[in-house]
């Protein structure tokens, strides 16, 4: 689905792009509590100036890490993850992506290897 474009936003080193593709909302449906979970994620920053006020951001998206790794099934172990190292080192995307398995790190990266070359 948007394996690949994890990948790419790895080549490219922005990790933050990595963790919003991995995050975001799936177009083949997820369950309502999953959905839950997804939308929670996407709405972190509302009403917080990221750039001006990183104290703030950091606080805001700690906090909302620890409340959808409580909303995330057992099934969604990238999320899971992302969202628990998030909740202990908030903006440190790179920290948080290194958190998955190596076995899925590496899956991002073939995954775009076989998009371009298929």
């Amino acid at each position: 689905v948007d394996t690949h474009e994890v990948g790419l936003q790895i080549l490219k080193g922005d990790f933050e792009g990595a963790v919003d593709i991995i995050m975001r909302e799936k177009a083949d449906g997820d369950g309502p509590r999953v959905l839950e979970a997804r939308q929670t994620w996407a709405k972190r920053f509302d009403g917080v100036n990221v750039k001006e006020d990183e104290a703030k951001a950091s606080e805001v998206e700690a906090k909302c890490a620890r409340q959808v790794e409580k909303m995330c099934s057992r099934f969604m172990m990238c999320e899971r993850s992302i969202v628990s190292s998030l909740s202990r080192k908030p903006r440190d995307y790179k920290r948080a992506f290194t958190s998955i398995s190596k076995n899925m790190r590496s899956m991002f990266l073939h995954a775009y290897q076989s998009f371009l070359w298929n």
